[in-house]
């Protein structure tokens, strides 16, 4: 993963910016997503059956740079549609391709530009990572500081829902009243798989002490 994200970074991805990933679930796709988010990027998931109208489309509205494609085949489709993902600069390819197109890159070539990069671009990792937790750690404190009871989470659910709001992840808000639901689908029929988390606080006096202790009188997340 470090020379996934070293790689990345070799290749002028900045803070904040997307990647686009055109895959089937795999242990690649989570090195992946993990090496984006160590650079401070943005992962923008793409369903492996979309046509290559959709892919531009999502490429272009996330203004993905960079383009991770699974196998040759979808290779093929990235390239169908190279000349309108304007922004686009290159497209690595995970397995499977041993061509010579322009600004295509296989996994193990980005592999080793992380790897010929990683003394020079080390303490820029460093400094990525430490601002991803930085913001992390940020958004939990506020959340902390900010406590809503059951059914009155009105800006823990905004705040939520603005953090999944990215190309590839469809969102319902509003559900039971404030309740946030984000799915993402796979490119195969099979079961799924359901993740819950309460965003609700408890009607309890915080008397922790802590610099980010609550604000909300009689109400903290315990």
């Amino acid at each position: 993963m470090r020379e996934l994200a070293l790689g990345l970074l070799a290749l002028g991805r900045k803070k904040g910016e997307a990647v686009a990933l055109l895959s089937q679930s795999r242990a690649e796709w989570m090195q992946a997503d993990f090496a984006i988010l160590s650079t401070g990027g943005v992962t923008v998931p793409i369903y492996p059956t979309y046509i290559p109208e959709q892919i531009a489309y999502i490429v272009n509205d996330s203004e993905a740079r960079t383009l991770i494609v699974e196998d040759p085949a979808q290779l093929a489709k990235a390239l169908e549609v190279r000349g309108k993902m304007e922004g686009l600069e290159q497209i690595v390819v995970i397995q499977g391709y041993e061509g010579r197109e322009s600004a295509v890159l296989t996994w193990e070539e980005l592999r080793r530009l992380g790897r010929e990069n990683a003394e020079k671009l080390k303490s820029v990792l460093a400094d990525r990572v430490a601002a991803v937790r930085a913001d992390l750690s940020a958004l939990r404190r506020r959340f902390h500081q900010e406590p809503e009871l059951a059914f009155a989470e009105t800006r823990t659910a905004a705040a939520v829902a603005e953090h999944l709001a990215i190309p590839g992840i469809t969102l319902k808000t509003g559900v039971a009243g404030t309740g946030v639901v984000a799915t993402i689908r796979g490119a195969r029929p099979g079961r799924t798989l359901l993740l819950r988390a309460d965003m609700d606080a408890l009607p309890i006096r915080e008397e922790t002490g802590a610099p980010y202790a609550s604000r909300v009188a009689g109400v903290m997340h315990a």
